[in-house]
């Protein structure tokens, strides 16, 4: 996908192919069983008798075993403590627990329910991954941060930056 009118990178074409070798060798098992790929899924997110939506762009879905699942996102840039050690009020992975009934169910998501198993990051610039239960996320203080962002944007005390447009802003880093 590299631009035709732009003289390929030898140096990036050489980061990417680490980088894919890194995740085949130290990540991948050949006992995953990926469901879903760069899934999109719209959370209805109720609060003050208004449904809000929440956009989760998950890259990956696997079965494991027993009925569990697991979310991986894959990060390109430099492993961090962040990445390696996810707090247990994680919003990335909270957002992503709470929209995976979503992908299975439309409509589901609503009784508030988890489902088992985790999520990790994959850094696969080293290698490693950090690994986070869903069971350990508190998701209710995550909860907290949405209903308060949610509220000040509506306020109009939510300040507008590049990650805003057409009324749709990020609270997640890209």
């Amino acid at each position: 996908s590299w631009p035709r009118h732009l003289p390929m990178d030898r140096s990036e074409l050489d980061r990417i192919k680490s980088q894919l070798e890194k995740a085949y060798l130290q990540l991948h098992s050949d006992q995953d069983e990926p469901i879903y790929l760069e899934e999109t899924v719209k959370l209805p997110y109720p609060l003050d008798d208004q449904t809000h939506t929440i956009i989760a762009k998950i890259d990956r879905v696997d079965r494991l075993e027993g009925g569990a699942w697991r979310v991986i996102d894959y990060k390109t840039g430099k492993a961090s403590k962040r990445l390696l050690e996810p707090d247990k009020s994680d919003l990335q992975m909270a957002i992503y627990a709470m929209a995976l009934p979503e992908l299975f169910e439309p409509g589901s998501s609503a009784a508030g329910e988890l489902p088992s198993g985790g999520a990790e990051y994959w850094l696969l610039a080293t290698g490693q991954r950090g690994s986070i239960g869903f069971d350990a996320l508190k998701i209710d203080k995550v909860r907290d941060k949405i209903d308060d962002s949610i509220r000040k944007m509506l306020a109009g005390e939510f300040e507008r930056g590049k990650k805003c447009q057409n009324g749709i802003c990020r609270l997640l880093p890209d």
